[in-house]
């Protein structure tokens, strides 16, 4: 919102100074990934999913290992949505969904699948992952 302070005295009136405060809030999770999953060689149609809220609206990054995901190689899709809620708070969820023209059928699984995965919000103020 924004202040003003208009100063006062016996001989007049001053300047009035008007001062803008926005309150911004670190990514926070929703809920909590799952932190240990069993899979097959071979299963398809799997993801992972993460929700979390912050202002400003944080952005998001998957990582495998502690290294970046990207779907350059063609082995994985990142979905991404957003809702707006009061007071400029936002809710992103992302998925990391395992398919990809690389994969066998386009969503098998693989042994190099098997990893420690992070999903990472970051915004101005802070990160948080899980």
């Amino acid at each position: 919102g924004s202040y003003h302070c208009h100063a006062v005295n016996e001989l007049g009136h001053g300047p009035m100074a008007t001062i803008k405060l926005e309150v911004h809030q670190p990514p926070q999770f929703i809920g909590k990934m799952q932190q240990h999953m069993t899979k097959r060689i071979g299963d398809t149609d799997f993801s992972a999913s993460c929700h979390a809220k912050g202002k400003p609206r944080p952005t998001v990054r998957w990582l495998k290992d502690g290294r970046d995901i990207t779907t350059d190689a063609n082995m994985y899709r990142i979905s991404t949505g957003n809702n707006d809620g009061l007071s400029g708070m936002v809710t992103v969820q992302s998925s990391l969904i395992f398919q990809g023209k690389a994969r066998p059928h386009k969503s098998q699984l693989l042994p190099s699948d098997r990893g420690v995965y992070t999903c990472l919000f970051e915004n101005e103020v802070s990160s948080a992952n899980a």
